[in-house]
């Protein structure tokens, strides 16, 4: 079984090809009987750009996404960038 595996310095991933944070969160839509336009997420790396872009609305943290750092190329969801706060 071949897997997709994510390194970080704080993290490590693996995941089935083809699965992301996109695909669970359709799943999770379908047994609650929700639509993913009535979903908000909240991001902070690349590994959520796939669920950014599935949300009803999204927000992902200044200069942690790739979202945030260049000029988004899909039509929707609204993705909005959040400032850090201390």
């Amino acid at each position: 079984m071949a897997f997709n595996v994510n390194l970080r310095p704080y993290n490590v991933e693996f995941l089935m090809p083809g699965s992301n944070k996109a695909t669970g969160l359709k799943h999770v839509c379908e047994a609650l009987g929700v639509s993913l336009a009535e979903v908000v997420s909240f991001g902070d790396a690349n590994n959520d750009v796939e669920m950014l872009q599935a949300s009803g609305v999204s927000y992902a943290m200044v200069g942690r996404c790739s979202l945030t750092t260049s000029k988004p190329v899909f039509k929707a969801p609204l993705v909005s960038a959040l400032e850090p706060t201390t």
